[in-house]
């Protein structure tokens, strides 16, 4: 059995449960009012902002160097290579074969059985017709 203590709570101490009820309500009023201006009044900047972080482009150089074999000659180096890639399938008009052709020194007959006959990498769609080309 409880006993009676005598002891209540007087007027002071339940208006003081009042005002900590509002102010709990007015801090989650505030938190939902806020949360509710950068998520919807705010989105397209936020999106666009994050969008913006969501793929970084750095470039890595890679850390080789020159391949010897056990008697200290050079097998392998590197050295920078370019290459004619040609991304309109099989279809080609004489005036583009005439470009290439005077770009890379090859005959129009090479590049245009490149064109017809080449391998075309499945995933991008490219058709390599030149490798290591020079920069000029």
């Amino acid at each position: 059995m409880k006993k009676d203590l005598g002891i209540k709570l007087g007027k002071s101490f339940e208006f003081r449960g009042e005002i900590y009820k509002v102010f709990i309500f007015l801090v989650f009023v505030l938190l939902g009012s806020r949360m509710a201006y950068l998520q919807i009044l705010q989105k397209d900047k936020y999106n666009y902002l994050a969008q913006k972080n969501r793929v970084k482009l750095r470039k890595i150089d890679a850390e080789r160097g020159n391949i010897y074999d056990s008697n200290g000659e050079l097998v392998v180096t590197n050295t920078l290579g370019y290459r004619l890639v040609y991304l309109n399938q099989r279809v080609v008009t004489n005036e583009q074969l005439k470009e290439m052709s005077e770009a890379t020194g090859y005959s129009e007959d090479y590049l245009q059985k490149r064109i017809k006959y080449g391998e075309i990498v499945p995933y991008t769609k490219e058709n390599i017709l030149v490798e290591d080309l020079d920069l000029d």
